[in-house]
C-alpha cells in the first residue's frame, strides 16, 4: 500500500504526498492502518490511522487524503480555450469560475494571510506552457513551485508530477513496466536526479508511468472511491500529446505570495492552511 499511496499522492495531493504505512492484519480482511509523514515543511508532523474493513478505507481525519478542488485552478471548464491567455479570455468577457472567486477576490484573501505562516498554494498560469518552458520559468523566477499540474485532455483533472527533489523514498516496483516512476531513491546522488527533473522526456515517462500503475491498481482506487479510466485516459493523451502546464503548487508566506502574485505569467493564487 505504501507505493500505491506515493503514487496516488504525488498525482493528485500536491503538499502532501506520503509514502510510508504500516498495515496491521487483524485477521477476517480486517486491518489497522497508520500513514506516516516523513517530511515538514512547518515542524509538525501529522499522521494518519484508520482502519480497512473488507476492502472499505476509514481514516480518523479524511481531509489529509482529499485532494484540491477540482476548481482550485481557474483553467477550470475552459480547457477548450488552451491556446488563449487567460486575461485574454477575462478580457472578452468570459465570466472566470474557480475556487478563490475572481482575480481580485483571490488577491484580497492573500492580502489578509497571516505575516510568517506558511501556505499550501495552487498557482495558475496565464498561459499553459510546455514543461520545457515551465523549467525555464521556475529556474528564472523564485516560484517556489514543488508540483506542477498537468493537461491531460477533455475535463481539468488536476493530475501532476513534483517538479522538485522534495524527498527520497526506499520502494520497489516493477521498473521495466514502470520506467522512472519514482524518480528518487535513497542511494542515489541528487545532481544527476536534479537533471532528471529539468529534462521533459524523463519526466513525461515519469507521469505516465504513475498514470498507467495507478490504472492498474483497481483494489486501491475502490478505496479512495475512484475508478481507474481517468488514469488509463490520461495516459493515452500524454503518450500521444505530451505535456501542457497550466498551474502549481507549493509552500510559501505571505510576502512570497503577495510578489508572485504580480507576475505576468500568473493569474491568480489560490491557498490553503497547510496542515
Amino acid at each position: 500500500m505504501s507505493l500505491d499511496l506515493r503514487v496516488y499522492t504525488e498525482l493528485k495531493i500536491p503538499g502532501y504526498v506520503r509514502d510510508n504505512v504500516v498495515v496491521r492484519d487483524k485477521g477476517y480482511g480486517n486491518y489497522d492502518i497508520n500513514i506516516y509523514q516523513n517530511v515538514s515543511y512547518n515542524g509538525k508532523f501529522t499522521n494518519i490511522a484508520g482502519a480497512l474493513n473488507k476492502g472499505n478505507l476509514n481514516l480518523y481525519d479524511m481531509n489529509l487524503l482529499n485532494p484540491p478542488h477540482d476548481n482550485v485552478f481557474a483553467w477550470f471548464q475552459l480547457e477548450d480555450l488552451k491556446e488563449q491567455s487567460l486575461r485574454e479570455i477575462e478580457a472578452a468577457g468570459k465570466e472566470m469560475f474557480f475556487s478563490g472567486g475572481t482575480r481580485e477576490q483571490a488577491t484580497e484573501a492573500l492580502q489578509g494571510l497571516e505575516e510568517n505562516v506558511k501556505y499550501v498554494f495552487y498557482a495558475t498560469l496565464d498561459k499553459m506552457v510546455d514543461y520545457n518552458e515551465f523549467v525555464k520559468f521556475k529556474k528564472e523566477k523564485n516560484s517556489y513551485a514543488n508540483w506542477c499540474a498537468v493537461y491531460t485532455g477533455g475535463r481539468i483533472q488536476n493530475l501532476g508530477i513534483e517538479c522538485e527533489l522534495l524527498r527520497s523514498c526506499n520502494l520497489g516496483w516493477d521498473t521495466k513496466e514502470y520506467p522512472e516512476m519514482i524518480i528518487w531513491n535513497h542511494d542515489e546522488e541528487t545532481q544527476p536526479l536534479e537533471n532528471k527533473i529539468e529534462n521533459t522526456e524523463v519526466m513525461q515517462t515519469h507521469f505516465e508511468s504513475m498514470l498507467r500503475y495507478m490504472g492498474e491498481q483497481e483494489a486501491f482506487l475502490k478505496m479512495m472511491n475512484e475508478t481507474s479510466e481517468i488514469y488509463k485516459e490520461a495516459a493515452e493523451y500524454i503518450e500521444e500529446n505530451g505535456m501542457l502546464i497550466y498551474g502549481y503548487s507549493g509552500i510559501a508566506k505571505k510576502e512570497e505570495l503577495l510578489k508572485m502574485n504580480e507576475w505576468s505569467e500568473i493569474y491568480a493564487i489560490e491557498v490553503s492552511e497547510l496542515r
